[in-house]
């Protein structure tokens, strides 16, 4: 698959399956230290790197001093480079090459940011939380003003709350917030502002429109990660997981000598008394199947059982006849980290848990490519692998016969005393 960055005459090479690049986070401070690491590339393999500046893809920000070697796992990691005062609000692509495995890309910002955590810590990434748990966010690259503040909306545009981060004037701060006991789910948003004056917080505050926005997945129940792979005809009797090379991405593609999907499962558990009423699987897109034109993507329920490390194109399970959900495919860089999300309500709780195979639905390449959940324990981050996202709702039981028989019973045995004691003069 030969990708051209948009609309500047930067060619990049085909890009082989395995190779892949992420950072440690998708914004950055000035004067933070990017953390870069590679997976999927050949042990070994020589690793050049650029940057660019998103608005100038022909003139590189920054040319690493000297590749990166893989090492017997294809992974790589690069501290090199940090951000410096000219990137401040600039957004950048990162283009790693090498070869064979041709060239992956990511790309990141550096602004006045929020980072979400799972942990007061602040060291593990999330942005997907159930009703009820702490959002444990850090906002980076303020100024000293003392009044920034944090504004969490919900997906119906209510600022649920605002906070002041006036506990001290560094440019780093910590916040945290507490997703309401019952949501509502959907995409919530967190915006930083910036005062317009140095007055302290709680004086009144003014500020322009704000200075970074970053959104985050709420619902009832929240999944992280699955047991993932994919197949292809090319090679039918090979897996995915069989290879650490191959274990960090989940291919998809329609062409008919490399067709290749995706199948994922999630481990979870439903109480016998509820309904799902809403269930959505999301990915993140490590690369879209085209920058310029988008494709449908289909996610089937699998009907049998599979084994996520021996799974392949000759053995490769059963699924629905009729697509659960089908989704578009993002298109521009922007589609780089972007997620999809397929609603797949009516398949959780009716069926065996089996899970899902994505596949195109249209004939012919290029192949899209998702993170999988092996690079969630690779980068110690929980922000790329698969998610699953779901709501409930409490079923009133209804009683058996032999509870309608003892319901019956208890009624006239009432009625019958009531009766008794009448007689007796006694009511």
């Amino acid at each position: 698959m030969c990708v051209v960055a948009v609309m500047i005459s930067i060619t990049l090479p085909c890009l082989a399956q395995a190779a892949g690049v992420a950072t440690d986070y998708q914004s950055y401070a000035p004067g933070d230290v990017v953390k870069i690491t590679g997976f999927g590339w050949q042990p070994g393999e020589s690793v050049s790197l650029k940057l660019y500046y998103i608005n100038d893809l022909v003139n590189p920000r920054y040319t690493f001093s000297n590749p990166s070697l893989a090492d017997g796992n294809g992974i790589f990691i690069n501290t090199e480079f940090s951000t410096q005062s000219q990137d401040d609000g600039q957004t950048l692509l990162l283009v790693a090459e090498g070869q064979p495995s041709g060239v992956a890309q990511t790309i990141f910002d550096d602004a006045p940011h929020l980072h979400f955590f799972e942990d007061a810590s602040h060291n593990v990434p999330r942005d997907a939380f159930a009703w009820g748990t702490t959002v444990y966010a850090r906002a980076d690259d303020l100024n000293s003003r003392p009044c920034w503040q944090i504004r969490w909306i919900d997906p119906n545009n209510n600022v649920v709350e605002t906070h002041n981060l006036d506990a001290s004037t560094s440019n780093t701060r910590n916040d945290s917030f507490v997703v309401p006991a019952s949501g509502p789910s959907g995409v919530w948003r967190a915006e930083l502002w910036r005062p317009d004056n140095n007055n302290p917080c709680p004086s009144a505050f003014t500020g322009s429109n704000p200075r970074y926005t970053l959104y985050f997945d709420v619902a009832q129940i929240v999944v992280i990660g699955a047991d993932d792979s994919y197949i292809t005809n090319h090679t039918p009797d090979w897996n995915s997981n069989s290879s650490i090379l191959f274990s960090y991405n989940l291919d998809v593609n329609n062409d008919s000598n490399d067709t290749e999907k995706t199948f994922l499962r999630f481990s979870f558990a439903l109480p016998g008394n509820v309904n799902v009423i809403s269930a959505k699987v999301r990915m993140r897109v490590l690369l879209p199947p085209s920058f310029f034109s988008s494709r449908t993507y289909n996610i089937n329920r699998v009907t049998s059982p599979w084994n996520v490390n021996t799974i392949t194109w000759n053995n490769q399970p059963g699924v629905a006849g009729a697509p659960t959900d089908s989704q578009p495919t993002p298109t521009g860089l922007s589609a780089i980290n972007s997620l999809m999300r397929w609603d797949v309500t009516s398949d959780v709780g009716p069926f065996a848990n089996n899970g899902w195979r994505i596949v195109d639905s249209q004939a012919q390449d290029p192949e899209g490519i998702f993170y999988s959940t092996e690079v969630n324990t690779l980068l110690g981050s929980e922000l790329y692998g698969p998610v699953l996202l779901m709501d409930t709702q409490n079923v009133q039981a209804v009683p058996t016969m032999t509870e309608w028989g003892m319901i019956i019973f208890m009624i006239l045995a009432g009625l019958g005393s009531v009766y008794y004691l009448r007689r007796q003069g006694r009511v």
